[in-house]
């Protein structure tokens, strides 16, 4: 969680730097500024999804408020973790393009800048549609266990059978 902080901390910073319009105009901010927006989703879902469980300590009562929380992040966030840290991987791979072009082709580079967006929406893209499949390899279903002689219903997740298909990945 301590780590967390530190990453949110720091991916904020990023973003209030990054984002201001004079710098926005630039490929390498615009570049940088989605790049610190896929790093503090990829942080924040990783807390929701790894550290959360730990601190809350969810699996004592299932039938709580709680186990719903950590039942819907298994099921909606880690997804989104999975989307973000595709995203981040290949948006460090377009800044260190950006960057050869602009360091060792400059007159290349003056001469056909683009603009951000050309390169962050086909990365955006690409990570939404690689990963969903990732939205279909749980379900949501209803488990039922007996406490103090009656039946108590909770939600709990269940692998699909394309997430136990070895052929998926």
């Amino acid at each position: 969680v301590i780590v967390g902080l530190l990453g949110t901390t720091g991916n904020v910073a990023a973003i209030f730097y990054f984002g201001k319009p004079q710098r926005c105009r630039e490929t390498f901010y615009g570049i940088m500024l989605a790049l610190a927006i896929f790093d503090l989703l990829l942080v924040v879902s990783c807390v929701c999804v790894f550290s959360l469980p730990q601190i809350l300590d969810t699996h004592t009562n299932k039938s709580g408020l709680l186990w719903y929380v950590q039942v819907g992040v298994w099921m909606y966030v880690l997804p989104v973790a999975h989307i973000s840290a595709t995203g981040s991987t290949y948006l460090t791979v377009a800044v260190s393009v950006e960057r050869y072009l602009g360091i060792c082709r400059p007159f290349y580079y003056r001469r056909s800048s683009w603009p951000s967006h050309f390169s962050v929406i086909p990365i955006l893209s690409f990570a939404i549609l690689y990963n969903i499949p990732k939205f279909l390899e749980m379900e949501w279903t209803t488990a039922f266990e007996e406490k103090n002689g009656t039946n108590v219903s909770f939600p709990e997740v269940k692998l699909t059978e394309l997430r136990t298909n070895p052929h998926h990945y």
